[in-house]
C-alpha cells in the first residue's frame, strides 16, 4: 500500500481565484466574483496522493492546472509548492506534466523512443549539458517502469498510440519528479490501451510512491482509479472517497 504522508502538503492553494478580466490585479477587484473562472479554491495534495480532478469542459480544470504550474497568476489567494510560496519556488524538476493529446504527437518526428525519453533529463540538468551514461541508466529504468524498454531503439513513428503514451510517461519519469500531472491522458486511445494505462498509473503510485494528479472529464473512470476526487466547477469540492462521488456524480454532469 502506498505511503501517504498527510503531514506533508506538497501543493497547497488557499483562497485562489482567477478571472481573465482582472488576472494579475490585486484581490480587491475580484470581489466581483461572478467574473471569476475559478473562485475561492482551497486545495491540498499530500505526498503519495492519487487525485482525480474532474469537471465539465470549461469548468476551470485546465486553468487551475496552469495556475499550479505558474503559467497563469491568480487574482487572489496563495499557492505553496513543497512548502514554499510559488513566487520563490525554483525546483520545477520536482513537478512533471504529461500534456493532452499525446496520440496526436507528430509521428514523423525523427527520434527514437530512447531519445524522446532522454529529453526528460534536460529539465533536471539544463539544456546544454551532455547526456551521460548515468542519464541513459535513468532513462532505461523509466522505460522499464512503463514496460517499454524493449522498444528503446524504435522510431517514435513506429509505435502505437498506447505505447506512445507510455513513452511520454517515461519521459516525465526520467526527470525524477515527485508529482506528475496528467491532462486528459487517455483521449484518442482505445479502451484496451486505456485499461493498461490506468493499471500503469496504479503501479507508479504504489510502487514508485509518485504523487499523481489526473485531470479528466470521465468521472466514472476517475472514481474507479483515484483515491480522492476533486470536482471543479468554478469552485472546488473535494470528495475523500470515490464512493461518495458516485452518489453525487449526476449533479456534476449537468
Amino acid at each position: 500500500m502506498q505511503k501517504i504522508d498527510h503531514t506533508k502538503n506538497i501543493i497547497e492553494l488557499r483562497g485562489v481565484s482567477f478571472s481573465y478580466g482582472n488576472s494579475g490585479k490585486n484581490g480587491a477587484d475580484s470581489a466581483n466574483a461572478e467574473d471569476d473562472v475559478l473562485h475561492n479554491i482551497n486545495f491540498e495534495v499530500h505526498k503519495g496522493d492519487y487525485i482525480g480532478m474532474t469537471g465539465a469542459n470549461g469548468a476551470g480544470k485546465t486553468t487551475l492546472l496552469k495556475i499550479i504550474l505558474n503559467l497563469l497568476k491568480p487574482s487572489a489567494g496563495t499557492i505553496k509548492l513543497f512548502g514554499q510560496d510559488i513566487k520563490d519556488f525554483k525546483d520545477w524538476a520536482k513537478i512533471s506534466y504529461v500534456p493532452q493529446k499525446v496520440a496526436n504527437f507528430d509521428k514523423n518526428f525523427p527520434a527514437t523512443v530512447e531519445e524522446v525519453v532522454l529529453m526528460g533529463r534536460y529539465g533536471k540538468k539544463g539544456l546544454f549539458n551532455k547526456i551521460t551514461s548515468e542519464d541513459k541508466k535513468i532513462c532505461e529504468k523509466a522505460l522499464s517502469d512503463v514496460g517499454m524498454l524493449d522498444f528503446k531503439n524504435r522510431m517514435i513513428g513506429d509505435i502505437s498510440g498506447g505505447q506512445l503514451q507510455r513513452v511520454f510517461i517515461a519521459r516525465a519519469l526520467a526527470g525524477e519528479p515527485e508529482v506528475i500531472f496528467l491532462d486528459e491522458p487517455t483521449s484518442g486511445v482505445d479502451e484496451k490501451s486505456q485499461n493498461e494505462f490506468f493499471a500503469l498509473l496504479q503501479k507508479l503510485n504504489r510502487e514508485l510512491d509518485l504523487t499523481l494528479i489526473l485531470i479528466s472529464h470521465d468521472l466514472e473512470r476517475v472514481a474507479k482509479e483515484a483515491m480522492h476526487i476533486a470536482c471543479v466547477d468554478r469552485t472546488l469540492v473535494m470528495h475523500p472517497s470515490a464512493s461518495e462521488v458516485q452518489i453525487t456524480s449526476h449533479h456534476h454532469n449537468n
